[in-house]
């Protein structure tokens, strides 16, 4: 894993914000007022640093190599072009404290104070006046945005949820719907994406990143947990992912660094590839420093036979919410449920069944049982296969 502590012009102070472009990561550093370039993916310094205007909260990207910055304090965002030189300025009615600009050039900034989401539509010259969405839904302390075709993500800090509003007709939104991620979510941050459009979210209050894929087949409003990482206290508030899926997080507490995650080294990973020989599935599982739970947690059997039900055990070493899902081999999830565990061994029988009721296909599938309580999380997965 590799790890960054200071950038060109010295150690780093108060990190926010982090955004790919090709090789490069960019990294706001609120405290110095600079947005540091780092090569990837060793996290050495590339370049000199932006002077940024005031204190850089959120960072983004463009398709041409253009950096978008979102200012905390004085509600600005500014443009830079590829040779990292200011371009242009825009004025916001709140903090900016989280940025996106989608395939047409249009920026969307999540505000502080406000509590809105101000789009800033581009003609191809220069920007048409601003639009704004607001929601009775959205608290003052919106953190994070993100565009994917026709819907925009935006991350509540204050009420831990990720809005999914659905753009009916350019820059007409529909009302918040609030998405349900099983409970992983807690103070969520930044919010970035990856090539197949997965969903990554910082979570502040419970130093971890997750990975979701977005509208389940199962469920439209759920987040289907895919990947989890645990970062020891770091309480992120930047994420970003590269071309090769490697993860990066930023600490606005000291120390302040940028970490390279791949995989997670602190809680259960599961990440589909594919290559020249179909999907290849990976997983990882290292205990936290205080886990909730020991490493017992399985399933038996781990082969079903002619509709034989599975139970999965898990071994509390303190009692803990329990959250139990599984995933067919491209990652769309079949079954979840949740439970509460005493300190002992619990266990939770699954029925074979999807959450319509539905029996499932034949094939293998992935689970991954999570606990979580005041202590911290612990994810563990495997496998399980279904022949009828």
């Amino acid at each position: 894993m590799a790890v960054a502590s200071a950038g060109v012009s010295g150690p780093f102070n108060v990190l926010a914000g982090l955004a790919v472009s090709g090789s490069t990561l960019y990294v706001a550093d609120f405290g110095l007022n600079l947005i540091h370039r780092l090569a990837l993916p060793s996290l050495s310094p590339a370049g000199s640093d932006i002077n940024a205007s005031a204190t850089p909260y959120c960072v983004t990207t463009d398709s041409l190599g253009n950096l978008y910055v979102g200012y905390y304090g004085i509600g600005l965002i500014e443009k830079f072009n590829s040779s990292g030189t200011s371009v242009a300025t825009l004025s916001t009615g709140g903090f900016v404290m989280g940025i996106a600009v989608d395939t047409n050039g249009d920026i969307y900034a999540a505000e502080e104070s406000l509590g809105q989401v101000q789009i800033f539509p581009w003609n191809g010259t220069g920007y048409d006046a601003v639009q704004t969405i607001t929601s009775p839904l959205f608290s003052g302390s919106l953190r994070g945005v993100l565009k994917q075709g026709n819907r925009l993500y935006v991350s509540d800090f204050s009420n831990s949820v990720i809005f999914q509003l659905n753009e009916t007709s350019p820059h007409v939104f529909g009302a918040p719907q609030t998405l349900n991620d099983g409970g992983n979510i807690s103070n969520p941050t930044q919010l970035s994406t990856d090539s197949a459009g997965n969903l990554y979210v910082a979570s502040a209050s419970s130093s971890s990143v997750a990975a979701y894929a977005v509208n389940s087949t199962v469920n439209p409003s759920q987040l289907s947990l895919l990947r989890a990482c645990v970062l020891d206290g770091m309480g992120p508030q930047g994420v970003a992912v590269d071309s090769q899926g490697y993860l990066y997080a930023s600490a606005s507490g000291a120390p302040f660094k940028v970490v390279q995650i791949a995989p997670c080294g602190g809680t259960a990973m599961m990440m589909a590839s594919k290559s020249q020989n179909g999907i290849n599935m990976t997983s990882t599982f290292t205990p936290t420093a205080t886990p909730p739970f020991s490493t017992l947690a399985q399933a038996a059997p781990n082969v079903s036979r002619n509709g034989e039900p599975v139970k999965f055990r898990v071994n509390l070493q303190q009692p803990a919410q329990i959250h139990l899902a599984l995933f067919t081999l491209l990652g769309e999830l079949v079954y979840e449920t949740n439970f509460d565990g005493k300190t002992g061994l619990n266990a939770s029988t699954w029925g074979l069944q999807n959450n319509s009721g539905s029996h499932v296909a034949s094939g293998l599938y992935i689970y991954i049982i999570q606990a979580r309580n005041a202590a911290g999380s612990l994810s563990q997965s495997g496998k399980v296969v279904i022949l009828q």
